[in-house]
């Protein structure tokens, strides 16, 4: 007896039985099966048609000491498995519906506004989320505010859950469009998949990016380690030796690029060299040829 995490999240497709109320100290409140969270979805791997009595031949056939019920939790949308003894009853009042659906019925509480009906009844900002109501099940967007308008001025329960305690309490308001402020509640109320019941913070999350931040350990630290006279000045002839060999090896990268620029400076004159370039004459003959305007080429010789 006892139950397991399953790492199924996300929202459940089948429809299942709705845990509407669990009797203290059934079978089912041992093994902590949660009214109007939990959604019964199968019996020993088997999944559910929807038919009462179906569900208790299912129950009745099974050859296991404990019979494994696997449940959906509208916490978190996660699925877990639970083992419960045999037993004539097992304390439980379940309703056939659409799991998400049923699970989509939940009102977030947001804002408040000072002195409203809310803050006077006790609702925690951002914090409660309201399941329904003792009178019954609230079911769709317009349901809660429709039963807020038939309960003007008169007080109505309303079945609270906090997410911070993890907990599920009874608030009794009184609606009122008279307080001196907008709306009949003065408050903000989230409706749809962007306020559903998030897992309680007392439980990991099971959903892809659930890693904050990765803590690494520490790098070792370096230890200081004493050297004697001797050491030191050995440490001291080697770091000489090797600053000695780069300057021997920079000072002859300057040779080599000197020559390398010798090379390439005219040779001064008076030296015979294969590639230097004679200078032209101080005196010799100009030759240079102009046209005329028939076409003639006349030939010019300057001494």
């Amino acid at each position: 007896m006892g139950n397991t995490e399953s790492a199924s999240t996300g929202e459940h497709a089948d429809p299942g039985f709705h845990v509407l109320k669990v009797q203290p100290g059934s079978p089912a409140d041992d093994v902590g099966i949660q009214s109007f969270f939990d959604f019964i979805i199968a019996i020993d791997g088997k999944q559910l048609d929807g038919h009462h009595r179906a569900l208790q031949d299912q129950v009745a056939q099974t050859n296991r000491p404990d019979i494994l019920l696997t449940l959906w939790s509208s916490k978190g949308q996660s699925m877990r498995d639970v083992y419960v003894p045999p037993s004539q009853s097992y304390g439980l009042v379940l309703k056939w519906c659409s799991i998400n659906t049923a699970a989509s019925n939940v009102w977030h509480v947001l804002d408040i506004a000072p002195f409203s009906p809310a803050q006077l009844a006790g609702l925690c900002p951002f914090q409660d989320y309201i399941l329904g109501a003792p009178i019954g099940l609230v079911h769709s967007e317009t349901g809660l505010s429709e039963l807020i308008e038939d309960y003007l001025d008169k007080e109505l329960e309303l079945w609270v859950y906090n997410h911070e305690h993890n907990i599920t309490r009874s608030v009794t308001i009184v609606p009122s469009r008279h307080w001196g402020g907008q709306g009949a509640l003065g408050a903000g109320i989230g409706y749809g998949y962007l306020h559903r019941i998030p897992p309680p913070i007392s439980e990991p999350m099971q959903a892809p990016g659930e890693t904050m931040f990765q803590v690494f350990p520490l790098a070792p630290q370096t230890q200081t380690q004493t050297l004697n006279p001797t050491q030191i000045h050995k440490k001291q002839a080697k770091k000489h030796r090797r600053t000695r060999r780069t300057s021997d090896a920079v000072n002859e990268l300057l040779n080599e690029g000197e020559l390398k620029s010798l090379e390439l400076e005219p040779q001064p004159r008076g030296t015979s060299t294969v590639n230097t370039i004679p200078a032209p004459p101080k005196h010799g003959k100009v030759v240079y040829q102009e046209s005329d305007e028939e076409g003639e080429t006349s030939t010019f010789i300057n001494a």
